[in-house]
């Protein structure tokens, strides 16, 4: 009998510990940040254009962020080389309808470098979990110029 007694003590003891890991408090779920819109959607702006660049996972958050920064300077880049040349087509006078492409290649040329030096990272976001990019560990990055910047090319 008292060994009986002694199990039903070692159950009893059992039973509450078990019971009181199940009934302790739980963690809420962590929260998740939403995916920035830009992300999803390049942003339109009145005063400035932006353009959004990717990388994928690289291992190294830091290398992710340049590689997505380049891409995303690069898109600027040629959003602004499409607006240069409808320029250029517009600017064609007359019955002539020669377009000079050494011209058109030069202030492609212009356009790229002030991108690289007036445009501006606003922000980076990493895709852990592959909610926007369908991949997880994309890095994504916001590059915006102001479009006074972009607005004349120098003279030739």
């Amino acid at each position: 009998m008292r060994g009986i007694g002694a199990l039903a003590v070692a159950l009893a003891i059992c039973a509450a510990s078990t019971a009181c890991a199940t009934l302790s408090p739980t963690q809420p779920p962590p929260v998740v940040a939403p995916v920035p819109g830009w992300a999803l959607k390049t942003p339109t702006f009145t005063d400035k254009l932006c353009a959004v660049g990717t990388c994928e996972p690289t291992g190294v958050l830091e290398d992710a962020k340049s590689c997505a920064a380049e891409s995303a300077r690069a898109e600027l880049a040629k959003s602004i080389s499409v607006q240069v040349q409808s320029i250029m087509i517009e600017e064609t006078k007359g019955s002539e309808s020669r377009v000079d492409s050494a011209r058109i290649s030069g202030i492609k040329g212009w356009v790229a470098d002030a991108v690289l030096t007036g445009s501006v990272i606003e922000e980076y976001w990493y895709d852990k979990e592959g909610r926007a990019s369908h991949s997880p560990g994309v890095t994504f990055a916001l590059a915006c110029i102001p479009k006074s910047k972009v607005a004349t090319a120098p003279a030739q």
